[in-house]
């Protein structure tokens, strides 16, 4: 049986990054009700739309998310170096990337 606790900064960042899609989602949804975006349609392809790259930011940890948690349970199956596993955890987390894509349009 593999001991957890040395992971538990890899568990915290996965629980982190969870909470980070439902805040990511959250305000797509709600930039989508305040600008009376039709449900179902596609966001229109607009960079200077904060509802586009609110939409994309969360789109684009999605994508990954699955390889992300894929990746952090096969390190810990295979007792990986706990501090490897840890970082490279945290480093997949990226709150800075979400609020420099929502905030200042940086990254496209």
């Amino acid at each position: 049986m593999v001991d957890l606790t040395q992971y538990h900064l890899a568990l915290l960042a996965l629980g982190l990054t969870a909470m980070l899609m439902i805040v990511q989602l959250l305000i797509a949804d709600v930039l989508a009700i305040v600008k009376k975006h039709p449900p179902g349609f596609p966001v229109e392809h607009n960079h200077a739309n904060l509802l586009f790259r609110a939409n994309r930011t969360h789109l684009n940890i999605n994508e990954s998310i699955a390889i992300f948690i894929l990746s952090i349970a096969f390190a810990i199956a295979m007792n990986a170096n706990s501090n490897v596993v840890n970082g490279a955890a945290f480093s997949y987390f990226r709150p800075v990337y979400t609020l420099l894509l929502l905030k200042f349009k940086i990254i496209a």
